[in-house]
């Protein structure tokens, strides 16, 4: 395909769901389909959720086109995402929704060959809906869902061109595409639309399916360093909230990302940069240091050394966030 037309392509392609957003923001404005703000927000204005149905939309034109090779994960998105739009319209029982991550995870690791043993697919399918939910949880304020699914998605892009194009280079594009549309209406002081569960756990999927075919390819876990960030701030936030009896199912402005927003009165775009720009600097050390081609011995070093960092940072921030807050509120 020449230049020319990969670009005339890719152009009607950003025009399609620029066209799209216009119409579901216009649709969810009347239909009430927004995030009224209340004590857990991030937000003080009533904003659109299941903006992410753009990239989502976006990527399933492209698994249509391309059903041969990826069918499974085709339905895979489908499910989760249908799930996630359903939750965002009116919500869902929660066991309906957990159903619906486990049936999507399940069909991720069939699409990429995982073995039909049980003890191989039960703590996989644990992590995998686990990590699906750590990405839905952390879309709490303007663009961080955005930078990171594109931080992520050069990365992966990087990476599969290296192994030969484990996947087609048009897989990346699309979403990065559909990312770039997305964040001309979130990245922004005040957001016209959030991600939603449509889009936080169709991002999920659409970067576990190039993420897990590294990881079995080369046999290294050190590839999921890719989402370290996210995970510290996860983990170290469900810890937090065991630590003080709190209900871990309810919804909080606990995370890091938060508190700097909220309690630390630093403007979205910087903490979601913040957050990209770090998750970058994990990225290039994986690929720089050539931690995946490492033994195993080194690589447990190297994770070792990455996760102790970041949450040594998480750690003193959060200190330093609560502590300022204590004082503002004793003055």
């Amino acid at each position: 395909m020449s230049e020319i037309r990969i670009f005339f392509t890719y152009f009607l392609l950003a025009a399609l769901l620029f066209g799209l957003a216009e119409t579901y923001l216009k649709l969810a404005s009347r239909l009430g389909i927004a995030d009224t703000p209340n004590l857990r927000s991030s937000h003080l204005r009533p904003t659109i959720r299941g903006g992410g149905v753009v990239f989502v939309v976006g990527m399933m034109l492209f698994l249509l086109l391309n059903l041969g090779s990826l069918a499974w994960f085709t339905a895979s998105l489908a499910i989760g995402a249908t799930v996630g739009f359903l939750d965002d319209l009116g919500g869902l029982p929660k066991r309906i929704r957990i159903t619906g991550y486990f049936i999507a995870s399940a069909l991720l690791l069939y699409q990429v060959g995982i073995p039909l043993t049980w003890y191989l697919w039960l703590p996989l399918l644990v992590l995998v809906a686990g990590i699906v939910n750590a990405v839905n949880f952390m879309d709490g304020i303007n663009g961080i869902t955005g930078l990171y699914g594109l931080v992520a998605f050069v990365t992966l892009w990087w990476l599969h061109r290296a192994e030969g194009g484990l996947l087609p280079d048009a897989y990346f594009l699309v979403a990065l595409v559909g990312l770039a549309v997305f964040g001309f209406y979130n990245f922004r002081p005040r957001a016209r639309c959030f991600a939603g569960d449509v889009g936080s756990i169709g991002l999920a999927l659409m970067i576990l399916l190039p993420l897990i075919m590294l990881v079995i390819t080369r046999q290294s876990l050190a590839y999921l360093l890719l989402l370290s960030l996210y995970g510290v701030d996860t983990i170290l936030t469900i810890v937090f909230r065991l630590a003080n009896r709190e209900n871990i199912f309810q919804a909080h402005r606990r995370h890091l990302f938060q508190l700097l927003a909220n309690e630390g009165k630093i403007s979205h775009l910087k903490v979601a940069f913040g957050y990209a720009l770090a998750q970058t600097f994990v990225n290039v050390l994986v690929i720089g240091q050539h931690i995946a081609q490492l033994s195993l011995a080194g690589q447990i070093a190297w994770i070792t050394a990455i996760l102790s960092g970041a949450s040594l940072a998480f750690l003193v921030l959060r200190r330093r966030v609560l502590r300022r807050q204590r004082q503002s509120v004793a003055s």
